[in-house]
């Protein structure tokens, strides 16, 4: 029976091998401990480009500067602005406070950020002043007929992002994207940091009563009813739609 000579592997081969492992497996750097964003897979991304990507708004640094993305940072300013109306501290304090956490945060991702620091610190306070005022918003109106008085409602404007579901719907989607997050500590901690304070002051000009009876911490609360909004609207749309093509039975 004649053998098979099987030729060993060359150093080119088996450098190939790890590289496809390096793409299709996601590894934390042993360095950082802290790191918990990370980049989708190459081969995974390539299956559906599409169902990784952000389509309106890019938080972090994985997708910041995407030219498609660029038209929702006025917004992320037009926010920032309304947050610090409502905010115990000036845009300073928040700018230092995101500068103390830098090294903590850059070490979330799992890739190195080329910004620098001024930068990075200011696309970080942006993009979580966004994500917070955004979930502030949504429940002030899904509150708002209950809640404020009329003429109050007369004299404020109603919000770009809020007056188009379609809009809002796709920002949340955006924001449950792998790749395009804030570690969780930044938000909850600037929540607390800017709006009260974690021995139990009351929170400044928003007042969520049945949330506070909760024993959840308040920014857990807050994004699980602005998430929660969006799951019954999805819901709601299943429901009309199934009716819809269902026929009617004699």
């Amino acid at each position: 029976m004649e053998n098979i000579m099987t030729c060993p592997p060359t150093r080119d081969s088996i450098a190939k091998e790890v590289e496809k492992c390096e793409e299709s497996v996601i590894d934390i750097p042993p360095e950082w401990p802290e790191c918990c964003i990370y980049r989708i897979p190459k081969q995974l991304r390539m299956v559906k480009v599409e169902a990784y990507t952000p389509k309106l708004v890019s938080i972090g640094p994985f997708h910041h500067r995407a030219a498609e993305l660029k038209d929702m940072e006025k917004h992320k300013q037009r926010y920032l602005k309304h947050f610090l109306t409502r905010a115990w501290k000036s845009e300073e304090d928040l700018l230092k406070f995101i500068k103390d956490r830098e090294v903590k945060i850059r070490h979330s991702y799992s890739e190195d950020c080329e910004l620098e620091s001024g930068n990075f610190v200011q696309m970080i306070l942006l993009d979580a002043i966004f994500i917070i005022e955004l979930f502030l918003k949504v429940t002030d109106n899904d509150e708002k007929e209950a809640k404020r008085k009329e003429e109050e409602d007369c004299k404020k404007e109603s919000d770009y992002i809020l007056s188009k579901p379609w809009l809002k719907e796709g920002i949340l989607h955006d924001l449950i994207l792998l790749e395009n997050q804030l570690p969780f500590f930044v938000l909850e901690e600037l929540y607390m940091f800017a709006l009260g304070e974690v021995e139990g002051q009351q929170i400044k000009e928003h007042k969520l009563e049945d949330l506070k009876k909760e024993d959840s911490p308040l920014f857990v609360k807050l994004s699980r009813n602005c998430f929660g909004c969006l799951s019954h609207h999805q819901e709601g749309q299943q429901i009309k739609e199934h009716k819809e093509d269902t026929p009617f039975v004699e």
